[in-house]
Parts: structure tokens; C-alpha cells; sequence
């Protein structure tokens, strides 16, 4: 009388956990790169909002506003008052901000030009937009801590020159 076997043999078993752990050799690097790119997605999102909004500003009152990273609180909300160049106060607000994106703005001593960056929480590349450069988004790779210093000051030229083109 033949005997039944039950279960998996140990080969069986081995086998299955050698082509687990290839899969996932596999994936892990692949599921990290895919966070990296949706983080700096979202630093390209506020620096265009952020962009939007300063020239909003500049329509309304001739001049952009220079942001620290500490100017935008926790909820992504970045208000500020601003007082301008005739002397009056004005409140510069932003509400629609990722909360875990950095964000600084680089103006000249007159602030008619600028510089922006802005940096996802886990990423290492700054992504930097300047107007007067027309090859778009550029990305500056962190080092130390985040701060307006880590993005380029603001002229009238194009100041991300010596960075690479941000690809996607």
C-alpha cells in the first residue's frame, strides 16, 4: 500500500523562498525609487504654486517676497506679512502647500527677481526654479539641513545655470 504525502517537501520549500526573496531583491529598489520620484512630484508642486502665487503678488504689488523655510508652518499654510518697499503691510498667504515639502524663496535686494526651492521630507534634492532660466526645474542636491542658503541668491540672470535640468 502506497503511502500519502502531505504537505511540501523541504526542496519544494526552499525553492519557494529563494524565488520570494529574488521578487523581492527586485521590488525593494524599485518601490524606493518610486517614492523618491512622487516626493520630488511634490516639491515641483509648490514651487509652481509658490511661483504662482509670488507673481500674483508681484501683478498686485510690483515686488516678490523672500520666504525662509520656517515662514511655512507644519499644516503647509505659509502667512506672512510683508511690509514693501512704500512701507506699507501687506499679508502674503498661501493655504494649499504640501506639508511635508520645505520651501525658500531667494529674492535680489530689490525684489524683482527670484529664486525658489523647495525640498520633500526624505528626499535629498532640492528642487530650484528660476524664471529667467528657460530649461524649467532644476535640482540641487542637499547638503546639511535645508535653509534659504541652499538655494542659489536671485539676479537678473539665470542663477541655476550650473545645476542639472531636473528630469522626472
Amino acid at each position: 500500500m502506497r503511502h500519502k504525502q502531505q504537505g511540501f517537501s523541504m526542496i519544494e520549500m526552499m525553492t519557494v523562498l529563494v524565488i520570494i526573496g529574488i521578487l523581492s531583491a527586485i521590488a525593494v529598489p524599485l518601490m524606493h525609487g518610486y517614492q523618491v520620484r512622487a516626493k520630488n512630484t511634490q516639491s515641483v508642486s509648490d514651487v509652481y504654486h509658490l511661483y504662482l502665487f509670488e507673481n500674483q503678488f508681484y501683478d498686485e504689488h510690483h515686488e516678490y517676497v523672500p520666504i525662509a523655510p520656517a515662514d511655512k508652518q507644519a499644516s503647509g499654510l505659509l502667512s506672512k506679512n510683508v511690509t514693501l518697499a512704500d512701507g506699507s503691510v501687506v499679508l502674503f498667504e498661501i493655504r494649499n502647500l504640501t506639508a511635508d515639502v520645505q520651501v525658500a524663496v531667494n529674492t535680489d535686494n530689490t525684489h524683482q527677481t527670484l529664486v525658489i526651492g523647495g525640498l520633500a521630507a526624505g528626499s535629498d534634492t532640492i528642487i530650484a526654479f528660476d524664471p529667467d532660466a528657460q530649461d524649467g526645474y532644476h535640482a540641487i542636491t542637499l547638503s546639511g539641513s535645508f535653509a534659504s542658503s541652499s538655494i542659489p541668491n536671485s539676479t537678473s540672470g539665470n542663477d541655476l545655470s550650473s545645476y542639472p535640468v531636473f528630469h522626472q
